[in-house]
């Protein structure tokens, strides 16, 4: 994890949204010091921050923590691909 990354991830997405940081902390319940600090990368959200801030965003907890998007349907569409062409694709996909 890299704070100055998540920092301005989370910066990004909340001017997206059109959001102050005033209007976030708000959101959810905590100060627009708190805010200032995640975006400056002087810190991470708390543990039960970061689930609240994550939907308020509208991404994972996972993208905040890792301070981009995760493209997960492109990487499902490569694992299944790379099944596909597997000898043993029949097999494996009988097995989930």
């Amino acid at each position: 994890m890299n704070s100055a990354k998540t920092g301005t991830f989370i910066s990004t997405l909340r001017k997206q949204k059109s959001l102050t940081q005033k209007q976030l902390a708000e959101q959810l319940g905590i100060t627009d010091k708190a805010i200032s600090k995640w975006e400056r990368g002087l810190g991470y959200p708390d543990i039960e921050t970061v689930l609240p801030l994550a939907k308020a965003l509208g991404v994972t907890a996972n993208e905040i923590l890792m301070g981009e998007k995760v493209e997960t349907e492109k990487v499902n569409i490569r694992k299944l691909r790379i099944l596909q062409k597997s000898s043993l694709s029949p097999y494996l996909l009988y097995l989930c």
